[in-house]
């Protein structure tokens, strides 16, 4: 005969489903980096970062002008390989002095590699 299931025990399941999508996030988190990506733009207005990693929304992760001329933002990644451009008053722009690829519309993107 097939038990039946009172409300504490839906209850406690429920619970039970909620811990390990909260273990999977908590482990999701640990493998993440923080990653600050730097640019030397001193006479740029506004920068900010895109990529792969937040499909390529031009406008979600705004950099931060320090003093002495450099953007940066910081980004958690999980272990990977991303492309990423910086738009840089309006304009897709690339840092020279990074690891860069070619990609299918005849520009190059930066690449970064996370272990």
């Amino acid at each position: 005969m097939p038990k039946k299931t009172s409300e504490t025990d839906t209850k406690k399941s429920k619970k039970t489903t909620a811990t390990k999508g909260t273990t999977t996030k908590k482990r999701i988190k640990k493998q993440t980096k923080k990653i600050v990506f730097k640019i030397y733009a001193p006479e740029a207005q506004e920068i900010y970062l895109t990529g792969d990693f937040n499909e390529w929304d031009y406008r979600s992760l705004s950099m931060v002008k320090r003093e002495d001329g450099v953007w940066e933002v910081e980004q958690e990644l999980l272990p990977g390989e991303y492309q990423y451009k910086y738009i840089i008053d309006g304009r897709w722009e690339i840092d020279n002095r990074q690891e860069m690829r070619a990609n299918e519309f005849g520009t190059m993107n930066n690449i970064i590699k996370i272990n």
